[in-house]
């Protein structure tokens, strides 16, 4: 039987600056990602675009997701991999060194609102990747969560953020110690066409 364990998210930041940092990215082919949406047709359309955060204040440490008009998700920013168009179902990415690569599939995407409380959640699922190392392979999903309140204002989307991560090879994630700590982050919209489709650019 395989073990996975769960990797702290500066780790996947870390792998992910070997394979995205100067390297080219090419998507890979595959089956669309299913995505749903749970708003009783009421999803907000201030949330319809992209919107991104950093993470811990790191411009290169991102999440962004773009809306369509009915609170599907078709394309992200993945902290780990970059752009994502989730009709493609995922990325490949070549590694700097020779022989290396990284290979991403996304699971299920999607959206639930509530327009009573305005808060808005979103899953986010990594199905499976594969990170072929100079001295190794890596393989493990993660799944990430947030949820949280539009602001008044309707500028910005306070969430909480939780992120499960599994490695092949270790202990199990301890999930009621991930669901008592959530990070705090701030999603702000931006102008379509910048990002999240070309965060490198």
């Amino acid at each position: 039987m395989k073990k996975t364990f769960y990797l702290p998210a500066i780790g996947y930041w870390l792998l992910a600056i070997v394979f995205i940092s100067g390297c080219q990215e090419s998507v890979k082919k595959e089956k669309a990602v299913e995505t749903t949406v749970k708003a009783d047709s009421n999803f907000p359309q201030i949330m319809v675009g992209a919107w991104e955060a950093d993470i811990n204040g790191v411009a290169k440490s991102q999440w962004g997701i773009k809306f369509e008009p009915d609170g599907t998700i078709k394309k992200i920013i993945h902290p780990l991999i970059g752009p994502v168009n989730l009709t493609e179902g995922g990325a490949y990415v070549e590694g700097p060194d020779p022989n290396t690569y990284a290979v991403f599939t996304m699971g299920h995407c999607g959206a639930e609102y509530n327009k009573e409380s305005r808060i808005l959640k979103v899953k986010i699922v990594l199905d499976y990747y594969e990170m072929q190392l100079p001295t190794g392979k890596l393989q493990g999903k993660m799944e990430d969560n947030f949820w949280g309140k539009i602001s008044d204002d309707n500028k910005m989307w306070n969430v909480k953020w939780v992120s499960y991560s599994w490695l092949e090879g270790a202990v199990l994630p301890d999930i009621n110690e991930v669901n008592a700590n959530p990070d705090s982050i701030v999603f702000k919209k931006i102008e379509i066409g910048n990002k999240p489709d070309n965060r490198n650019q």
